[in-house]
């Protein structure tokens, strides 16, 4: 590594330290998956409980419900086990400061959801107590993110209707479809900015309508952020980014009534961003 990258100066005590947080999570979840997924071993007490209901069924004492149920109950040697919310996942602590931050770190890729739960469990809690103002927890898993709401089972037919009430507003197909695909039934409230937005010099129709409806509905505030979070610019549509950067800071500047400092200091961050994104530095060591 450091022949590869001589300033990096990695030393075995970085190595050493990288390890001894890995280890224990590596060791208390072996063969698992990002999905929580585990090596399909069945832990002890399940196939023990098994055994024990097909037995009682060849005597007669069971039923064949009894014995499906018994399958279908299965727990994995490595199943994950019901949490408190002080400790969603394993490896992790959700604490509340005396001056009131909660902080929640550790835990590992496949217990997110079971962390943010946690998390949220106790900031309800806390409202209830401290502000008596009283919410539920809403279900992720089913909640439609904005513009999901879709029928899942026939989404390509939903684009279509979509794409075509974008060609009515006089937009290119491909453009109305790609709009359509990219904010889902959100797509109406995006062509209805034909109607409103200006001509820009060097960025069509659709490009122009997707930037304004994003800096008014989609807390757009920098070019950054609109390239890499709110598009798919810079991570998978680098090369119609470049034409699309000036035009779009003349437009944030006017919008947001940057002066001409504030925007250079917006160009050279994405700039930035570019150069990382672009992997220039492992590039130029080649």
């Amino acid at each position: 590594m450091n022949n590869r990258f001589p300033k990096a100066n990695i030393t075995l005590d970085d190595i050493e330290s990288s390890w001894a947080g890995l280890r224990p999570l590596i060791a208390g979840n072996a063969a698992s998956d990002y999905n929580g997924g585990d090596n399909g071993k069945i832990s002890d007490d399940s196939f023990n409980g098994l055994i024990d209901t097909v037995q009682s069924y060849l005597k007669k004492d069971k039923t064949r419900d009894d014995v499906e149920k018994a399958i279908t109950n299965l727990q994995g040697s490595l199943s994950e086990k019901e949490l408190s919310p002080s400790e969603v996942s394993r490896g992790s602590s959700l604490e509340q400061d005396d001056n009131g931050l909660i902080t929640l770190a550790g835990g590992k890729i496949t217990d997110y959801r079971k962390m943010a739960a946690g998390a949220m469990e106790l900031i309800i809690k806390l409202l209830a107590e401290n502000y008596d103002k009283h919410y539920q927890l809403i279900n992720s898993k089913t909640y439609p993110v904005s513009g999901g709401e879709i029928n899942p089972n026939d989404i390509e037919s939903a684009f279509d209707a979509y794409a075509q009430m974008g060609v009515t507003r006089g937009l290119e197909r491909e453009d109305a479809y790609y709009l359509a695909s990219f904010f889902g039934s959100n797509a109406p409230q995006v062509y209805a900015y034909v109607d409103k937005v200006p001509a820009v010099e060097g960025m069509s129709l659709a490009e122009t309508v997707m930037l304004f409806y994003s800096l008014d509905n989609e807390c757009v505030l920098t070019p950054n952020d609109y390239f890499l979070r709110r598009t798919n610019y810079m991570l998978f549509m680098r090369d119609k980014m470049d034409r699309l950067i000036d035009p779009v800071l003349n437009i944030m500047q006017e919008y947001f009534g940057w002066s001409d400092e504030e925007k250079q200091n917006h160009m050279d961050h994405l700039q930035k961003a570019l150069y990382d994104n672009d992997l220039i530095a492992l590039k130029e060591h080649k």
